[in-house]
């Protein structure tokens, strides 16, 4: 082999070693390429494993929340179909049932008792609850029973409270309406025929009236104007909770006597007073009411006296109500989230325990400085938490928008 030769293939070696140069070079800048690929596509299958995670959490929440919707749908549906058959087996039935809860108010019950006797809507069942009263106020209903078939009474052996009595009146009733009384209150004599001709007239499933305070002391009137909050409401004669989501909880007053239900409301939606609490006990009755009702009407009418006196104390009414509307609230959490209706009533759920919050707490403060303090301190600590009223706390709009 000559120098010519040699020189050659020293030649086409190095034209081959750079063309295997370029090759790796190629496939080096191929590989690098393929693994940014192949890094994007791991953080592309990372990210859309973390969505799918996330929209697999919202959709778990969501068939809870839906199931349980549906649940309470199928359980309201099955009440209904049950009243049905119940009215089938009836015969005529009274058009209002009267609940009276009645504990030792010998002094007031009589006038009471004749306030709804003698109403001009005659057909009326008048149920009395004695809840174990010490005074004379059994005799009293047992003698209205003899003479006037429209009374019943029940009798408890011991003092259960008024949840307990009311559910007791509830399960008893036949009525297609329903209203409770306190048994130291009354009625105006048209009060009935007035509310029931306006529910009928207006397809209402709950008719709120207007009621004035009775100063026993005194024997003064006076306007209750608190007990329905105007500002609020809709601009329509009927309404549901679907026009005023932000204050359905709190627009009224929670007590029952001013608000004659639809019974078939009442039993299809499983509605009734609370039991483990001595205040607050028609709470979570009366929003029961008030987020289920397919219509609710005003009456524009005083009806109903609701009997004060000024010797009462007010720290002895005030002293335990924190812990009663602390249950109250927990109770009526359930309900909200028992009928899918949580988050959209949320607003008006957080509105409402706010403010019977600073309420309660406006009246002990001059009356009591230590237990206004261990109040105060039990519902940052405990009560706004378990009420999960803390995440809305640096939501200013939350607070009583009204």
């Amino acid at each position: 082999m000559n120098g010519e030769d040699l020189s050659e293939i020293k030649s086409d070696l190095k034209y081959e070693k750079q063309q295997l140069h370029n090759i790796v070079t190629k496939m080096n800048i191929q590989y690098e390429m393929l693994q940014r690929q192949i890094n994007q596509l791991y953080d592309e299958n990372t990210r859309l494993r973390q969505e799918l995670v996330q929209k697999s959490d919202e959709l778990k929440i969501l068939e809870a929340r839906d199931y349980q919707y549906m649940l309470h749908q199928s359980q309201v549906f099955s009440r209904k179909l049950k009243r049905l058959e119940d009215y089938a087996e009836r015969g005529e039935k009274p058009l209002v049932s009267v609940i009276i809860s009645v504990y030792n108010t010998e002094k007031y019950l009589v006038q009471c008792l004749e306030s709804v006797k003698n109403q001009t809507l005659e057909n009326i069942e008048i149920i009395c609850i004695d809840d174990g009263s010490s005074d004379s106020s059994r005799s009293i209903i047992e003698e209205y029973c003899k003479s006037d078939g429209r009374f019943m009474l029940i009798a408890n052996n011991k003092n259960q409270g008024a949840g307990i009595s009311r559910n007791k009146g509830l399960k008893a009733a036949h009525g297609k309406y329903i209203i409770c009384l306190d048994s130291d209150d009354f009625f105006e004599p048209q009060f009935l025929e007035k509310m029931t001709g306006y529910a009928e007239k207006k397809a209402a499933d709950a008719v709120i009236c207007r009621s004035d305070l009775y100063y026993t002391d005194t024997g003064r009137y006076e306007d209750n104007n608190s007990s329905i909050n105007d500002r609020v409401l809709p601009e329509k004669e009927v309404f549901t909770f679907l026009d005023m989501p932000f204050y359905i909880l709190d627009f009224c007053v929670g007590w029952a006597w001013d608000k004659l239900v639809r019974r078939s409301l009442i039993t299809d939606y499983d509605i009734s007073f609370q039991e483990n609490v001595r205040r607050n006990e028609d709470v979570v009755y009366t929003c029961g009411v008030m987020i289920s009702a397919s219509a609710i009407a005003i009456l524009d009418y005083k009806g109903v006296h609701h009997r004060k006196s000024t010797n009462t104390s007010l720290e002895d009414t005030y002293s335990e109500a924190p812990d009663s509307f602390y249950r109250a609230g927990m109770e009526l959490l359930k309900r909200l989230q028992y009928q899918g209706k949580a988050e959209f009533l949320e607003k008006s759920y957080v509105n409402r325990c706010l403010g019977k919050s600073i309420y309660y707490l406006n009246q002990l403060k001059n009356m009591d400085i230590e237990k206004y303090d261990y109040i105060k301190n039990m519902l940052k600590a405990q009560y706004f938490s378990d009420m999960k009223i803390l995440k809305h706390k640096n939501e200013k709009d939350y607070f009583y928008q009204k």
